[in-house]
């Protein structure tokens, strides 16, 4: 199936002086051998690319022994991950972030980035709140007032200055902090004017700096990349502080005019929408220990009835609703440790809240030591019967193991912490699948929304053996490794070929475009359409030019190819005999050559004249092929024309030289990975000498204009389409092929023997390759 323009001819001409040399021709009627330059060394492999290096370090075997390797977590570190930039809240008891050890600079200390440093005491102003008992009664007791002037990063700011003046609070409900700026007719303002400085110590003081050490801890954490905020949750004895606050907040929002109420709810549902953009990811291990769901699901029906009364949109940003699946913040709760059949209330809703499937997950607890449900944590329960889990996964809860080491603040030692050993609860499995979770969101390059990379988890969680009881453990069990591995077979591409099945093959007239393509990555998509990336080197190679260490006659030169340098096409060329019946002109020098797809048509340069030839071929470009995505259906052409000078120099001497320029004509699948122009090609040759003795200069075959084009999916997907990049190179080598070449032949033995001694200097058309030859030919003549 030739191209029409296969034929069209380009008439120009070229003759390049440069050094040249050859690397012989044939002898002795042998076909020619390819001869590939010796390989680059190869590095050293990186030990740390190994899983198994990780479970010798100390983050293994000492910091998290047990734990880190049930979950896969060497895999992860085998990749290099660490959770690097993704933002996990820490929605809990207060987090110690002087602990620099520990979190480094990686903790997040303003309201902008969605930290809360304070615990907001709305009954600040009653006398028997325990404010009003600091303030009355208890000397220990200290109060700040200060005036925010609106300014949202003041409460933050004042935690920071009482911190770093005085330290934490050695106790809770010690020290406040009021605001003097606010309005007395905004209930809100007048509610929330109060905060508590929180204490990062004692039993529950020191349970979000556990938490946010098993998530991100630099040595104790599973992503130690990862970015830490701290949203100060007061999780101790508060509850009739909030109980207050909502019973005073429904009744004036229930009695508020229907306009100022809906401008109270865009302006509610604006915040939190806002809020939640600055996160990635929040942990709770926190919970109510509700079970029977006939309660809950009359408690969760009764508050979702006045949320749709009153604040329909506030509820909406709420449960997330009014985000794009992609960008809902994934919310981790602890199942809670009851060792009930059922999560508690918190974890368990999206049993009974479809809005929250998809990116609110429970995580109950397994021992590690046994790999089966802790006898304390809660089960994760059954689905409702509406759950779909094509769209969610198997189960909305999954497990992890909850008996880990934390980093408890030391009162004694300010800014540094003892690691507390066998902590035990659920709160401390969820904080592990929150940083196996930014470890998937790293590895996936931010390439999948956030409910894909949940679903991620899900699917691929370990549910073999006591697994597959997905009432006790829901999804499974999870596993790192299955997550960040290819589930199926890798394909790439438009025509998505089998990625171990595609493979470039590029003619060495371009040289080497390893470097070209140095720092470009090839997208492979698993069977559930994740991206992985390889490097697209590893599947780009080029051409070698067949050359014959033989050295060949001078009196057979005429059955070589038709011009210098070609050997790259692979082709066996045969002279064209009796030309005058094939109306051909008589006296020229016809060639034709075969390989085993192509074929071509010569006419050899005579003295001061040109020549001209063409080639077809139905399968490779000049010898190079491709497969699989890069195209399995490759045509190409090219034509070519010579000219020849021949120059008697005097005391026997005779200079012989050709210059060649052509036209490849490439024609790739249009649906391959890759496309390459046409280019400009030229090869050269000069000889000088007897009929005996010849030095030989040459250039062989060369593009010296062109472009490839990578058309590459970039991981990224919209409406269901893959996204794509594309990348262009130049095609032309970065150095030129010179052969310099000796070559004597003489009669001996009954018939004649042949001698080739040869260098060649940027060996392929590569930067600083060298090859040196020794050849030897003998012709017997009867």
């Amino acid at each position: 199936m030739m191209q029409n323009r296969y034929i069209a001819i380009v008439v120009a001409a070229i003759c390049l002086i440069s050094l040249a040399a050859c690397g012989g021709g044939g002898g002795s009627g042998s076909r020619p051998t390819i001869v590939t330059p010796a390989p680059e060394p190869t590095p050293p492999p990186d030990p740390t690319a190994n899983p198994s290096y990780h479970l010798n370090t100390a983050r293994f075997t000492t910091h998290q022994p047990k734990v880190l390797e049930q979950i896969g977590a060497h895999h992860a570190y085998a990749r290099g991950l660490t959770g690097r930039s993704v933002r996990i809240g820490i929605d809990d008891t207060i987090v110690d972030y002087t602990q620099s050890s520990e979190f480094g600079n990686r903790v997040r200390l303003r309201e902008a980035d969605g930290a809360s440093l304070g615990y907001a005491r709305p009954d600040g102003d009653l006398i028997f709140s325990d404010v009003g008992t600091c303030i009355l009664f208890d000397p220990s007791c200290s109060t700040w007032e200060g005036n925010s002037a609106g300014d949202p990063e003041a409460v933050n700011r004042w935690v920071r200055q009482i911190v770093d003046t005085d330290g934490w609070p050695t106790s809770d409900d010690s020290v406040f902090v009021v605001d003097e700026y606010y309005d007395e007719n905004d209930l809100i303002e007048r509610l929330f004017r109060w905060t508590e400085v929180p204490t990062p110590y004692g039993q529950e003081g020191s349970h979000g700096t556990i938490v946010a050490s098993v998530a991100a801890g630099e040595n104790l954490g599973v992503a130690p990349g990862s970015t830490i905020i701290p949203i100060a949750q007061n999780l101790s004895d508060d509850q009739r502080t909030n109980a207050f606050a909502d019973e005073t907040l429904r009744r004036w929002i229930s009695v508020l005019p229907v306009t100022a109420r809906s401008t109270l709810d865009d302006g509610l549902a604006s915040a939190q929408r806002d809020n939640y953009a600055k996160f990635d990811i929040i942990n709770r291990s926190y919970g109510i220990p509700l079970f029977d769901p006939d309660v809950v699901s009359s408690e969760v029906g009764s508050e979702l009835q006045w949320y749709r009364r009153y604040l329909p949109k506030y509820l909406d940003a709420i449960l997330q609703a009014d985000r794009t699946n992609a960008e809902k913040t994934i919310l981790v709760y602890a199942a809670g440790n009851e060792g009930e059949l059922w999560s508690g209330l918190g974890a368990d809703l999206p049993y009974y809240i479809p809005e929250l499937r998809g990116h609110s997950l429970a995580v109950a607890a397994t021992n590690p030591e046994t790999g089966v449900i802790a006898d304390f944590s809660n089960r994760c329960g059954p689905l409702p019967s509406n759950w779909n889990a094509v769209s969610h996964g198997p189960h909305y809860c999954l497990t992890a193991p909850g008996i880990v080491r934390g980093l408890v603040p030391n009162l004694n030692s300010p800014g540094s912490g003892d690691v507390g050993n066998g902590i035990p609860g659920t709160s401390f499995a969820a904080p592990l699948v929150s940083g196996a979770l930014a470890l998937l969101m790293e590895h996936f390059r931010g390439t999948r929304g956030n409910t894909e990379v949940v679903r991620r988890m899900l699917d691929t969680a370990d549910r073999s053996g006591r697994y597959a009881n997905s009432a006790i453990y829901g999804a499974g069990h999870l596993d790192l490794e299955a997550a960040l591995s290819p589930v199926g077979t890798l394909s790439v591409g438009q025509s998505a070929r089998g990625l171990y099945d595609s493979s470039l093959q590029v003619p060495a007239i371009f040289g080497s475009i390893t470097n070209r393509v140095e720092g470009l990555e090839l997208t492979a998509f698993d069977e559930q359409n994740f991206p992985f990336w390889v490097p697209l080197s590893s599947r780009v190679r080029s051409g070698t030019a067949i050359r014959s260490t033989i050295p060949m006659f001078q009196s057979l030169q005429r059955n070589a190819a038709p011009a210098p340098g070609f050997e790259s096409m692979g082709m066996n060329w045969t002279p064209i005999q009796n030309t005058g019946k094939l109306g051909l002109p008589e006296g020229q020098d016809y060639v034709v050559g075969f390989g085993p797809s192509s074929m071509s048509f010569a006419r050899q340069p005579q003295q001061g004249g040109f020549g001209y030839g063409f080639n077809v071929n139905d399968g490779n470009y000049l010898g190079a092929q491709t497969s699989g995505a890069f195209g399995r259906n490759l045509r190409s052409g090219m034509v070519w024309t010579s000219h020849a000078i021949v120059q008697e120099l005097g005391y026997g001497l005779t200079l012989n030289a050709t210059g060649t320029v052509g036209m490849s004509l490439p024609d790739y699948e249009q649906d391959a990975i890759f496309q390459a122009s046409s280019s400009l090609l030229s090869a050269m040759a000069i000889r000088v000498g007897t009929p005996q003795t010849v030095l030989m200069i040459e250039q062989p075959l060369r593009a010296e204009t062109g472009t490839g084009t990578f058309r590459i999916e970039n991981g990224r997907m919209e409406n269901g389409r893959k996204l794509y990049d594309k990348y262009r190179i130049r095609l032309s080598p970065e150095a030129r092929e010179i052969r310099l070449a000796l070559h004597h032949e003489q009669d001996a033995i009954g018939g004649k023997i042949a001698v080739e001694v040869g260098q060649t200097m940027n060996s392929g058309h590569i930067p600083g390759r060298q090859d040196s030859r020794l050849g030897f030919a003998y012709r017997l003549i009867w």
